[in-house]
């Protein structure tokens, strides 16, 4: 995309406390509140930075390189009511 002068822009949320997300129960991740994930969003695109990690998000990233098994297992934990 860049030969084309097309900068591409990737926002990477943990889970969003929305109405969608009230099913999850889980005490194994914090639901990130939506002003502050379009507040991290918009910082990170008036910084320029291509890829966003809000929240708990970079943590994630993070945990599923050095210990992609106990990641899945939290994961794997997740209660949907």
């Amino acid at each position: 995309m860049q030969p084309h002068g097309i900068t591409v822009f990737e926002g990477l949320p943990p889970v969003v406390n929305t109405d969608m997300a009230t099913v999850l129960k889980s005490d194994n991740f914090k639901k990130m509140k939506p002003a502050a994930q379009v507040r991290d969003i918009l910082q990170g695109l008036r910084r320029n930075q291509t890829e966003m990690l809000p929240g708990q998000a970079r943590q994630i990233r993070w945990l599923s390189r050095i210990a992609p098994a106990f990641l899945f297992r939290q994961f794997a934990r997740t209660e949907f009511h």
